[in-house]
C-alpha cells in the first residue's frame, strides 16, 4: 500500500551563484503550462524523452500498482530508453552484436532489426512507422516499418547521441563527436553538417519552436543552428566536460547541467538568465513537469526541481545511489524513474514520499517509458544492463 503523503515546502539547497536573481531572467517562462507538443502518427513515445523539445512530458496515464507484469530477455544489454510505437509496440537497443527487440504488449519479440554494432542510443519513430538508430561505430541507420534496411550513413566518428526526428523538415538529426548533422528521412542525404570544432559532443540535439537545433558541448557552450547548418548563435556556459543534452520550455528557454551541477538557463536568442549550483553532481538527462518547473537528478540527492527564475521548488531523496539515463512525467506531473541499484518508482512532485517503488536486483541505465494502457491498465517499460526489459503496472 502507499504510504500517506503530504507536500513539502520549497527547499534552499539550490542556490543562484552570486546571491540574488538576476533582474534580466524572465519570470513569465514556464509559469503557463507546458505545451504538449502534437506527435505525427501519435506514437505515444516516439524518441528520446518523448518529444523534440525533450520535455520527458508523456500524454498518457501512468502505472499506479507498482507491479511487475512481466519481464522479456534480450540479447544484449539496454543502455538507452526504448521507444513505444502507436500500435502498442515497444523498441530496444543492444549493445554486444547490436539489434532492436520489437515486442508486442505481452513482451513477446515481433521482429528484431540487425544494426551490425552495438549502440548507447534511443531508437527514434517516424510517421510511417519507420526507425532511426545511432552507432557506437558511427552509423546513422534507418529501417522501414518491417525491418529492412532502408539506408546506412556512415559519420566516420563514434556516435553516443540519440537521433531527433523532425518530420516537418523531413530530417534526422543527430551528433556524432564534434559534429552534427542533418540527414534526409527517406533517402539519408547529407543535408547539413555543423563542426563544433571542439572535441566531443555527447549532446543529442534538441528542437525550439523558432526551427533552431540546439546543442551543448564537452566544450562548454550551448549553441542554435540553422537548418543549413549554419550558426546562429553560440554561448560559453562553463568549464569543459560533461553537459546534459539540452531541454526547452514552454517559450524556448534552453536549460542544461554540468555535471559539476552548474545548471543554466539561455533565452531563446542564447543569452544567459541565470546560473545554478545543485547539491550534487548531475550527470543524467533533464526534464520538465507541466507547469514549466525543470527537472534535476542529483547524485546522491535524488532529485529536484527548480523554478524558471531559478529557484529550487522541491526535493525528493531516492533510493539507490543515483537515478538512471531519463525520466518520465505524466500530465498529472507524476515523475517515473529507475536508479543504477534497480529500483523502478513513482512520485508525484511536490509531495515528500514515493508513491511506489519496486526493485529488480538490476543494474538500470535505461529509464523509463509511458507505454499505452493494456487491457484498461497503465503501464511503463524499461530496460536492463542484464538485457531484460520489465513491464510495470
Amino acid at each position: 500500500m502507499p504510504r500517506a503523503r503530504r507536500p513539502i515546502a520549497a527547499l534552499a539547497c539550490l542556490t543562484l551563484l552570486g546571491g540574488a536573481l538576476p533582474a534580466h531572467a524572465d519570470p513569465v517562462e514556464g509559469l503557463g503550462r507546458v505545451r504538449l507538443e502534437r506527435v505525427d502518427g501519435e506514437a505515444p513515445q516516439p524518441m528520446m524523452l518523448h518529444d523534440r523539445h525533450h520535455t520527458a512530458i508523456s500524454k498518457l496515464p501512468g502505472p499506479t500498482r507498482g507491479q511487475i507484469r512481466w519481464v522479456a530477455d534480450l540479447d544484449g544489454a539496454v543502455v538507452g530508453s526504448g521507444a513505444v510505437d502507436a500500435a502498442g509496440r515497444s523498441y530496444w537497443a543492444t549493445l554486444g552484436v547490436g539489434q532492436i527487440h520489437v515486442l508486442d504488449p505481452d513482451g513477446l519479440t515481433v521482429n528484431t532489426l540487425l544494426m551490425g554494432d552495438g549502440t548507447h542510443s534511443s531508437p527514434a519513430l517516424g510517421r510511417d512507422g519507420s526507425v532511426y538508430i545511432s552507432t557506437l561505430g558511427g552509423d546513422l541507420i534507418a529501417f522501414e516499418p518491417d525491418g529492412r534496411e532502408r539506408w546506412r550513413h556512415k559519420a566516420g566518428r563514434e556516435i553516443l547521441s540519440s537521433p531527433l526526428v523532425d518530420e516537418p523538415s523531413g530530417r534526422v538529426i543527430f551528433s556524432a563527436e564534434d559534429r552534427t548533422l542533418g540527414l534526409d528521412l527517406r533517402t539519408g542525404r547529407l543535408v547539413f553538417e555543423y563542426d563544433a570544432r571542439n572535441g566531443r559532443n555527447n549532446s543529442s540535439p534538441t528542437l525550439g519552436p523558432d526551427g533552431l537545433i540546439r546543442i551543448t558541448n564537452w566544450g562548454g557552450f550551448a549553441a542554435a543552428i540553422a537548418g543549413s547548418g549554419d550558426q546562429v548563435w553560440k554561448t560559453p556556459i562553463g568549464q569543459h566536460g560533461f553537459w546534459a543534452s539540452p531541454t526547452l520550455g514552454a517559450f524556448g528557454t534552453l536549460y542544461t547541467a554540468g555535471r559539476d551541477g552548474t545548471i543554466v538557463a539561455l533565452s531563446p536568442q542564447g543569452r544567459i538568465l541565470w546560473h545554478a549550483q545543485a547539491p550534487g553532481n548531475v550527470s543524467t538527462f533533464l526534464g520538465l513537469t507541466t507547469y514549466g518547473h525543470l527537472i534535476v537528478p542529483v547524485a546522491g540527492h535524488g532529485v529536484v526541481t527548480v523554478s524558471p527564475g531559478g529557484v529550487i521548488s522541491w526535493q525528493l531523496l531516492l533510493p539507490g545511489r543515483r537515478l538512471s539515463s531519463t525520466l518520465s512525467v505524466t500530465r498529472d506531473d507524476t515523475l517515473y524513474f529507475s536508479t543504477y541499484d534497480g529500483i523502478i518508482g513513482a512520485a508525484r512532485i511536490g509531495e515528500e514520499e514515493l508513491l511506489w517503488s519496486v526493485g529488480t536486483g538490476e543494474q538500470m541505465n535505461s529509464g523509463p517509458i509511458i507505454a499505452p494502457p493494456t487491457r484498461g491498465v497503465a503501464r511503463l517499460y524499461v530496460g536492463s544492463r542484464s538485457g531484460r526489459v520489465y513491464c510495470v503496472e
